[in-house]
């Protein structure tokens, strides 16, 4: 089954009357189901960047967990950190506990993920090193509303002055709980998805931005006051490991890298893809190794028609991302969505960053360049291939482009100042122009990226569980009969009809 931009929307609004229905009838965690599939729809495809509705049911249903009847005394230099990743080297969670801690303030962090998962082994550790911090994990097997009412309660009982929100767009049971918080705990949205929509715009009193892209659509697409926000940008986490090698192609050739998430490379016209060609088809001792994980069948086409088996090398999620940036010559940026981290890690290894912009898209000068200016965009494939070409075949002219990144981008000591004079002020520290953004329709992009890779549709089918039968059967049985197609749904249900025996 073809997604398509008309089913989408109105996918979304039969979404929010379904949650609608279920609050009405008391059916709390029905509503719950509902109101995560809306928001991550949302999400997903651009559908703007607030709705009144979905904040409107959070907050009634935040009326329904029990709160606490005394006035809480909140106690200064005490706060929360709620985190939905938990992800080492990746988000803002090692940004902010850090500034947390070298201000010395007692901390609660409150994870979604288990203690013992492998992803958030460094996060785990730093925090336990810190002789002022508690660290809660979020039961699994909570239902809906108890799951709220624990997260409330965790909060209640910690006194805190302050909560910082590391959310998922569609994080409905935190939010619900943050609905209910009293106002004597000031709640600070660390905005990690500044480019879609993402839940919660009614529950917070300040938002931590980290470029001035996602600012202005802070103020004029959320409505959030200009005086609540504050604009940080983030440094990258560098840890130091052991590098785990390129493929044997790379050996003695100049090597490209890029990564990052794989809808950031998909547009109508393939532009990515254009840029690869331009690259590889000018410059014979160039490679390019892709960084992230995703569908590859976005790439399999492209190297096979072009004959790039040798010259294109995926490698997937890499624990040593740090030595990657080391070991290359030259970072290449995706389109149509800017990288943000990945541009710093090579900003921080002092790597030229080549990358094309088109005038309506967020430049990668935003991420990089804060605290001075270079000039690294390209408007036009002619720049864009010059600029390649230059980078490639001059060495002398990649190391000064490198040092020039590197003197560009935060410290850890700065972030941390900048973070605390936030905080105390209850001010912005860093300016930025309030000009309004005209947007392109990514709409159409990420259905593009959908229809080929089905993770919407999986991660739908997660959140809904049996209710998908009714509330999205086409998409429900078109995946049956990829399933049967793959030969993989007779394995399931074997091993459902076993497990219920």
């Amino acid at each position: 089954m073809k997604l398509t931009e008309k089913y989408i929307r109105k996918l979304f609004v039969k979404l929010k009357q379904k949650a609608e229905k279920a609050l009405n009838k008391r059916q709390f965690n029905r509503c719950l189901c509902y109101l995560k599939a809306a928001a991550y729809t949302a999400y997903t495809f651009y559908l703007g960047f607030k709705d009144d509705e979905l904040e409107k049911m959070l907050k009634q249903l935040s009326s329904h967990i029990r709160k606490r009847e005394k006035k809480l005394e909140t106690i200064t230099n005490r706060c929360v950190f709620y985190d939905s990743f938990s992800l080492d080297n990746k988000g803002l969670t090692q940004q902010y506990i850090r500034a947390i801690m070298n201000a010395r303030w007692k901390l609660l962090y409150l994870m979604e993920q288990n203690m013992d998962n492998p992803n958030a082994r460094n996060i785990i550790n730093e925090i336990r090193q810190y002789n002022n911090a508690t660290i809660i994990s979020i039961p699994n097997n909570l239902k809906s509303l108890e799951r709220i009412q624990f997260i409330y309660d965790s909060i209640i009982s910690f006194n805190p002055s302050k909560l910082f929100m590391h959310l998922s767009p569609s994080a409905v049971y935190a939010v619900t709980a943050f609905y209910a918080l009293p106002e004597s705990i000031k709640r600070y949205q660390i905005n990690l998805t500044d480019h879609t929509f993402w839940i919660g715009t009614g529950c917070i009193d300040f938002s931590f931005e980290f470029r001035a892209y996602g600012a202005i659509l802070s103020i004029f697409q959320r409505k959030i006051s200009r005086e609540n926000i504050f604009l940080l940008p983030y440094h990258p986490i560098s840890k130091d490991s052991i590098f785990k090698g390129f493929p044997l192609n790379c050996n003695d050739k100049v090597v490209i890298l890029s990564g990052g998430a794989y809808y950031k490379i998909v547009d109508e016209k393939k532009t990515f893809f254009k840029l690869l060609k331009i690259i590889l088809d000018n410059n014979s001792q160039a490679v390019i190794v892709f960084a992230g994980a995703g569908d590859n069948l976005i790439f399999a086409d492209f190297i096979k028609n072009n004959c790039y088996e040798d010259r294109i090398h995926l490698i997937g999620h890499r624990s040593d991302i740090n030595e990657v940036f080391k070991h290359c010559d030259i970072y290449l940026n995706t389109y149509p969505f800017s990288g943000g981290l990945m541009c710093q890690y090579a900003a921080n290894n002092a790597k030229p960053i080549l990358s094309f912009c088109s005038n309506n898209k967020s430049m990668v000068e935003e991420f990089v360049c804060q605290k001075n200016f270079e000039s690294i965009s390209t408007f036009d494939l002619n720049s864009f291939a010059n600029e390649a070409k230059k980078l490639i075949d001059d060495s002398k002219y990649r190391e000064t482009k490198g040092r020039r990144m590197k003197d560009c981008i935060l410290s850890e000591n700065e972030f941390n100042e900048l973070f605390f004079k936030s905080i105390i002020e209850n001010r912005n520290q860093v300016n930025f122009s309030e000009e309004e953004i005209m947007r392109d329709n990514d709409l159409l992009a990420k259905l593009e990226f959908e229809n080929r890779t089905s993770n919407y549709k999986c991660s739908l089918l997660k959140i809904l569980g049996y209710r998908s039968v009714l509330v999205i059967p086409e998409i429900f049985f078109d995946a049956i009969l990829n399933l049967f197609y793959k030969k993989k749904f007779l394995k399931i249900l074997y091993r459902y009809l076993y497990k219920v025996n």
